[in-house]
């Protein structure tokens, strides 16, 4: 009874439907950036994401928007999650990309009469992404730890953090240490197993290209049709811009349309770990 009479008066007056309106919305939006978005995010995204679904409330609530207040904070955790994931597919081919170039300086510094343990504790700098793979060897090493413990502790991260190139790199690196053995062989295995991953996963990505723009045309698609009615029936652009029950639609549309946007990108992401697993298992090099 309490929650219709909250409605009714959320019916009846525009500014509570706002704040009603509003705190849904910033609630829904907050779950929904958690779920979608578990591993850990830029430092500078969030908080401006945060300060822009605050305004959006705001705005919303002093002009007696409802849709605003309770869609805006919705689309924005939506586009601040989609910049997150870009970012992170970006560092993850970067990383992938520079890992060979550390491998192939690796071979010529061996080439050249240098120990492993000091080619491992002075890898070329590529990048911040291959320098955040290698940072616990080098560390270690850097404070005189056995080259064995060093490597084990980069298969920990590796592992934890899912970075399957490196932990091929580090699976040979502990095969050298552990059954010694001529490492420029083993190593020259491993760049090219990790460039043919890289190209293989390159033209996955190519070719997963066109699901994925079938996929955000499909999300977009309730979202550009509500736009285009709202714009040639005046009545229906006051009921989505003035209305609570309009601006509970925009906000379910919303959260529905991320919602298969979301799965449809974790479903092709699935498909190209499956090809890269299996291309990968038909390369892994053997010291």
């Amino acid at each position: 009874m309490l929650g219709i009479r909250v409605w009714e008066g959320a019916m009846v007056d525009p500014g509570l439907g706002s704040l009603v309106g509003g705190g849904v919305g910033c609630a829904v939006g907050v779950a929904t950036w958690r779920i979608t978005s578990r591993p850990p995010a830029s430092f500078r995204t969030r908080p401006v994401a945060g300060v822009a679904a605050v305004a959006a409330v705001f705005v919303g609530l002093m002009f007696r928007v409802p849709m605003l207040a309770s869609a805006g904070p919705v689309a924005i955790g939506f586009l601040a999650v989609e910049f997150e994931r870009r970012e992170r597919r970006a560092r993850d081919r970067r990383r992938q990309a520079g890992l060979p170039i550390v491998v192939d300086a690796m071979i010529q510094q061996l080439r050249s009469g240098t120990g492993l343990r000091v080619v491992c504790a002075t890898p070329v700098p590529v990048g911040p992404e291959v320098d955040d793979v290698l940072r616990p060897l080098v560390d270690l090493l850097g404070r005189q730890r056995p080259l064995r413990e060093a490597v084990q502790e980069l298969q920990v991260e590796a592992s934890k953090r899912g970075w399957h190139d490196a932990q091929l790199f580090a699976a040979t690196l502990a095969a050298l240490v552990d059954r010694g053995g001529p490492a420029v062989p083993a190593l020259q295995r491993l760049r090219l197993t990790l460039t043919g991953s890289v190209q293989a996963r390159s033209r996955a990505a190519g070719q997963a290209g066109q699901a994925r723009a079938s996929a955000a045309l499909l999300a977009g698609a309730p979202a550009l049709f509500a736009l285009i009615v709202a714009l040639v029936d005046a009545d229906v652009g006051h009921l989505y811009l003035r209305e609570p029950l309009g601006a509970f639609c925009v906000t379910a549309a919303l959260l529905l349309s991320q919602a298969g946007w979301h799965w449809m990108n974790r479903e092709v992401d699935r498909a190209l770990n499956r090809n890269e697993a299996v291309a990968r298992r038909g390369r892994e090099p053997r010291p």
